[in-house]
C-alpha cells in the first residue's frame, strides 16, 4: 500500500507528481487534484489557521518547482520522508489526459502553463487531444492545440482526434478541430493498405454446393422417375428457402482496405471499391454465439451503391433480432460483405475501426463484435 502521513484535523497533505499533477488530501480522507494556485491558497489558509502543511514530491523539475512555489509563499512545510505518489494513472495516462477527458479546464490550463507534455501518449497511442475530442471537451481541444498538440496525430488504431470526435458523436468538438486545421479526409489506417485472405470467399461459394448437388443428381439419375423428380424439386425448394437473398450475391468478398476505400470482389463478377465515408449505417448478420467461429458472417453496409433490402431480406440475412427494427428502419440499400467466421477479426477490426472513426452508426451487435475483434491478436 502507498504510505500516507497521519493528519490531524485541519492538516493537509500536498503531493507534486512527476506528470505535473498536484494531489490535495485532507484529514477526513477527501482527495482531489488541484491547480498550483489553489494548492498555494490552501497551504496559506491552513498555516494561518495554525494547522500543518505536509508535502511530498517526485524528484523531477516540474514537481520540485511546484513545491518551491508553496515555499515562496512563506508557508512552513513538513516534508513527509516516506512520500510516495498517493495516486497512479493506469494504462499510460497522465494528469493532462485525465483533465482533458473530464473537462477539468482549470487543472488542464495549470498543467500546460507549468510544462506538462501535450504529446504524451497512453498505451493505445492516444494523446490528451484524442481524449478531449472523444469526450467533447471543446475548451481542452483549443488549449491543447494552442500548446502545440498535433491536431492530426494518429493513435494506435489509426484514429486522429477528429475521427474519435465523429465516432463519439461530439459535433462541437468536430467543428472546433476543423477550425483548428484538422484534416477531415485523413485516413483512419496509419499502416497503409490492409489485405485480406482468400478464406472469406468460402463464405459465399459454400452456398453453391447444394445447387451443385441438385444439378449432379438430375444429371446422374436422368431420366428421373416422377417420385425422383418430386424429391429433387422439393430439395431445390428447400435450398432456395434457406439460401441468402439477392443482396448477399450482389455484395462482395473483402480483398483490401486502403484508408477508407474497401475493395470487394463479387462472387460472380468484378472487383469494385466501396468508400466507407459514404456508409450511413452498418450492421452484422450470420452465425452468432458459439457457432460463429465455425459458421459464416457478413457485414451489411448502408451505401448508395448497394442493392435494395427489406425487413424480410434482413431476416434472411440472419440479422440479430435486437438490431432488426433499427436496421430495417434505416437501411434501404446495402452492400453485403461476407467474412469467414474463423477470421472475423481480420476484417472486422480494420473495417470496423474505419467505420467508427468516420462516425458511422454501428448496430449494437456490430459494436459488440468489434470489441471482441479488437481483443484478438492479429495474425
Amino acid at each position: 500500500m502507498i504510505p500516507l502521513p497521519a493528519l490531524a484535523a485541519g492538516d493537509v497533505y500536498l503531493f507534486a507528481h512527476a506528470n505535473g499533477a498536484i494531489s490535495l488530501r485532507y484529514a477526513d480522507g477527501r482527495s482531489m487534484l488541484v491547480p498550483l494556485d489553489e494548492a498555494v491558497a490552501v497551504a496559506e489558509g491552513c498555516h494561518a489557521a495554525g494547522s500543518e502543511v505536509v508535502v511530498g514530491w517526485e524528484d523531477v523539475p516540474i514537481a520540485a518547482a511546484a513545491i518551491g512555489r508553496i515555499r515562496e509563499a512563506g508557508v512552513p512545510l513538513d516534508v513527509f520522508d516516506l512520500a510516495a505518489p498517493p495516486q497512479a494513472w493506469p494504462d499510460g495516462t497522465d494528469a493532462l489526459i485525465e483533465a482533458a477527458a473530464h473537462g477539468s479546464d482549470r487543472v488542464l490550463d495549470d498543467l500546460l502553463v507549468r510544462g506538462a507534455d501535450p504529446h504524451h501518449r497512453d498505451v493505445s497511442g492516444s494523446t490528451a487531444l484524442h481524449h478531449a475530442a472523444a469526450n467533447g471537451s471543446v475548451y481542452a481541444v483549443g488549449a491543447l492545440v494552442a500548446a502545440g498538440a498535433e491536431v492530426d496525430a494518429v493513435n494506435g488504431q489509426g484514429f486522429t482526434p477528429l475521427h474519435l470526435a465523429r465516432a463519439c458523436r461530439e459535433p462541437e468538438a468536430v467543428t472546433r478541430l476543423v477550425e483548428l486545421g484538422a484534416d477531415p479526409s485523413a485516413p483512419t489506417d496509419a499502416d497503409g493498405p490492409v489485405r485480406f485472405s482468400h478464406a472469406h470467399a468460402g463464405t459465399a461459394y459454400v452456398w453453391l454446393l447444394p445447387a451443385a448437388f441438385v444439378v449432379a443428381a438430375a444429371v446422374g439419375f436422368w431420366p428421373l422417375t416422377p417420385l425422383g423428380a418430386a424429391a429433387l424439386v422439393a430439395f431445390a425448394a428447400a435450398v432456395a428457402g434457406i439460401a441468402p437473398p439477392r443482396a448477399f450475391w450482389a455484395g462482395g468478398i473483402p480483398r483490401q482496405l486502403d484508408g477508407t476505400v474497401l475493395s470487394v470482389r463479387a462472387p460472380f463478377g468484378r472487383t469494385r471499391t466501396i468508400d466507407l465515408a459514404d456508409v450511413t449505417v452498418a450492421g452484422i448478420g450470420g452465425a452468432t454465439g458459439r457457432a460463429a467461429r465455425l459458421g459464416a458472417r457478413w457485414l451489411l453496409l448502408g451505401h448508395p451503391d448497394g442493392v435494395p433490402v427489406t425487413r424480410r431480406s434482413l431476416r434472411r440475412l440472419l440479422v440479430p433480432a435486437a438490431d432488426l427494427d433499427a436496421l430495417a428502419e434505416r437501411l434501404d440499400r446495402a452492400v453485403v460483405v461476407p467474412i469467414a467466421g474463423g477470421r472475423t477479426a481480420e476484417v472486422l477490426r480494420p473495417v470496423g475501426n474505419a467505420l467508427s472513426g468516420l462516425g458511422v452508426d454501428l448496430s449494437a451487435s456490430l459494436r459488440a463484435q468489434l470489441e471482441r475483434a479488437r481483443a484478438v491478436r492479429p495474425r
